[in-house]
């Protein structure tokens, strides 16, 4: 279920306030203006937004922010994660094997098998 673009904003926003704090290159692209303009931005923009800010998180910042159900089961942010777990080529790691699974479960692929 796809969520709307105001819960969308939400959650680029709050990814926003956490990777700030860890990157300090984050802190100075994500700055002021860059965050008051994301309320003007369509969907697709959002979404190109949060896939720049995941492409500069860290693995372990990602895992968080998804098993804090931070992340909706959205099926464009979903794939967002799981190209980005695919890129870094750690797909088969038991540390991200649940976001795999959601994603194969929601795609309508078959769950990858860890063990």
């Amino acid at each position: 279920m796809k969520v709307s673009k105001t819960e969308l904003y939400e959650i680029v926003f709050t990814v926003t306030r956490i990777l700030m704090q860890r990157s300090p290159h984050l802190s100075r692209m994500c700055n002021v203006t860059w965050r008051s303009r994301l309320q003007s931005l369509s969907r697709n923009g959002l979404l190109r937004k949060l896939q720049f800010l995941i492409n500069h998180s860290d693995l372990r910042t990602i895992v968080k922010c998804f098993n804090r159900r931070l992340f909706a089961n959205d099926p464009d942010i979903l794939c967002i994660l799981y190209n980005e777990i695919v890129r870094r080529g750690l797909q088969d790691a038991v540390y991200v094997e649940n976001i795999s699974r959601t994603y194969m479960k929601l795609s309508g692929n078959v769950p990858l098998n860890f063990y």
